[in-house]
């Protein structure tokens, strides 16, 4: 249990101007006031750099959802009593990594953080606001991600004093204008070709949405688990209501694209002054992946924000392909990040430096940032020593399968098992055991896999996957040659066994089978197994396979 945080009032300032620095329940009673709620929306409205993210209504809704898990911070400056600046900032409550960051109030479900100013002090509120923040807090370093195009950065270098402290990172980010947008001939095909299958739908009522968004949150979590090992939903458990009520403040623009009853794509963008952010939601079905639906998904949501009159739709930094290939524009933005520690200032520096100079050989800095995570945490789940022989193995392994075989008899095994086909939520129950395959490759091979068109039969139970098979070849090419009145050979790959379901291998193997033909009677069985896996290659052998002489495959 999270407890309260205690607040404080910081004021600064002279009669006509006053800096006012609010953190904790202090915050939530402001946001109570309408006058102040009016006062904020007119000076958000009259920001021309502000982005949905810093709207009252994005922010109002983020601090009252992850009250739990963060400390609202508000910095506001009044000149004669107006309004004229505000910094919304948060700080979280658990620390995730070595060091802890106040950050823009949304943290990773907002894509722009930066402040709201009138014209006139755009640099100078900044300034002020850091110097009681820092003063407030100067253990604990401020990062906002990402500042928009148009925001004040003078204030940076007019200064010495942030010179010292201060470090802007500039980053590309793809745009759409939609004045601009049109779809090549090549492009017109794809979305023909996708149409036939499937139908492009916005979700314009609340009770819709809600019930879409549970599946849309397990292929989400799917495609983000198999790329960056990370799972917003699953993760965290208000994310589904923070959507929600997006939705309901008519902030969010939820477009699908289905072929029947499966969902192909989805993307859910923020939408304010007439503007569309990527965010909340963006992914495509690995099942469709020789459709390219999330690019065609992208030109169709496109197509149909220049139909209802949007004028631009911000894909965010990222340096995905997909990215600019869609964008008519690219502008700049910047991450910022302000620290008290000269030594910390120095690393960040060099990082900035290093960056830079990897973009100019046109390194994708974000792919070695992925690649370096990845391997960290290869070391954590497995270990240095792990890792080391692994490595080592790969340098002359060269017999890295073998092929195992046995007869099973359909009729005396069938059982009241029950399979799933192509269930992404089962392979998200995944959990590293001894294998020592770890989650993240265990979905990243999911994904590519189906995208190759393969299928994949699993059964999970409380929340974790017991089993796991795929099948590589569709049955009508595998087996059509063998089969008779009632045999039939049968090709299996990358079998997973959770331990404690071992004694019931035959059933599952028998089970999937029958999933794939009801009429059999018996199968000739073949399993690829990886020969690393000794544990699982001793209950292959304990089920009755013997080892292939003659490899089939």
């Amino acid at each position: 249990m999270i407890e309260e945080v205690a607040y404080e009032n910081l004021q600064i300032g002279h009669s006509e101007k006053k800096l006012e620095l609010l953190s904790g329940e202090r915050v939530m009673q402001l946001l109570e006031e309408c006058s102040f709620l009016a006062e904020w929306d007119s000076l958000y409205h009259s920001c021309h750099w502000a982005t949905v993210f810093q709207s009252p209504e994005f922010v109002i809704t983020w601090y009252s959802l992850y009250r739990h898990a963060y400390q609202p911070i508000l910095i506001q400056e009044k000149t004669k009593g107006e309004l004229t600046g505000l910094l919304t900032l948060a700080l979280p409550l658990r620390k995730s990594n070595s060091r802890m960051f106040i950050v823009g109030a949304g943290h990773h479900e907002a894509d722009y953080q930066t402040w709201l100013a009138t014209d006139s002090n755009g640099n100078s509120f900044i300034g002020n606001a850091l110097e009681v923040l820092m003063r407030k807090y100067p253990s604990t370093d401020l990062m906002l991600r990402h500042l928009p195009p148009g925001t004040p950065t003078e204030w940076v270098k007019s200064r010495p004093r942030w010179q010292r402290s201060c470090i802007l990172y500039p980053l590309t980010r793809p745009i759409v204008v939609m004045s601009d947008f049109s779809v090549s001939r090549r492009d017109r095909k794809r979305v023909s070709r996708l149409q036939q299958i499937g139908e492009f739908t916005k979700l314009t009522d609340g009770v819709a949405f809600s019930d879409n968004l549970d599946e849309l949150a397990v292929l989400y979590d799917f495609r983000q688990g198999a790329m960056f090992n990370k799972n917003p939903f699953r993760n965290d458990p208000v994310n589904k209501d923070f959507l929600i009520a997006l939705f309901r403040r008519k902030l969010l623009h939820v477009t699908v694209l289905k072929a029947g009853n499966e969902t192909v794509a989805s993307v859910a963008a923020l939408i304010s002054k007439n503007k569309a952010n990527l965010g909340g939601i963006n992914f495509h079905s690995p099942l469709f992946a020789s459709y390219s639906p999330g690019y065609v998904h992208f030109l169709m949501l496109s197509q149909q924000f220049v139909n209802e009159g949007i004028s631009s739709f911000d894909l965010t930094p990222g340096g995905d392909p997909y990215k600019d290939r869609l964008a008519t524009q690219h502008d700049q933005v910047h991450i910022l990040v302000a620290t008290n520690s000269k030594l910390y200032f120095l690393k960040r520096q060099l990082r900035k430096l290093l960056f830079q100079r990897m973009t100019e050989m046109g390194v994708r800095t974000m792919s070695v940032e992925l690649s370096l995570k990845r391997k960290l945490y290869f070391v954590k789940e497995r270990g240095l020593t792990y890792e080391i022989a692994r490595s080592v193995r790969k340098l002359w392994a060269n017999d890295q399968e073998r092929v195992y075989q046995t007869t099973l008899d359909l009729k005396k095994l069938s059982s009241s098992i029950s399979v799933n086909k192509n269930s992404l939520s089962n392979l998200l129950d995944y959990q590293m055991q001894r294998s020592g395959r770890t989650r993240w490759e265990f979905l990243e091979n999911a994904m590519r896999r189906l995208e190759q068109g393969a299928q994949v039969y699993t059964i999970a139970e409380q929340g974790t996957l017991v089993f796991c098979v795929w099948q590589s070849m569709p049955v009508a090419e595998s087996s059509e040659a063998s089969k008779t009145a009632d045999d039939l050979s049968l090709y299996l790959q990358d079998l997973y066994v959770h331990p404690s379901a071992v004694a019931k291998l035959k059933q599952f193997l028998a089970a999937v089978a029958s999933d794939i033909d009801s009429t059999l009677s018996s199968v000739q069985l073949y399993l690829t197994m990886p020969v690393q896996d000794k544990s699982l290659l001793k209950a292959v052998k304990h089920s009755g396979f013997r080892v292939m002489t003659d490899q089939p495959l």
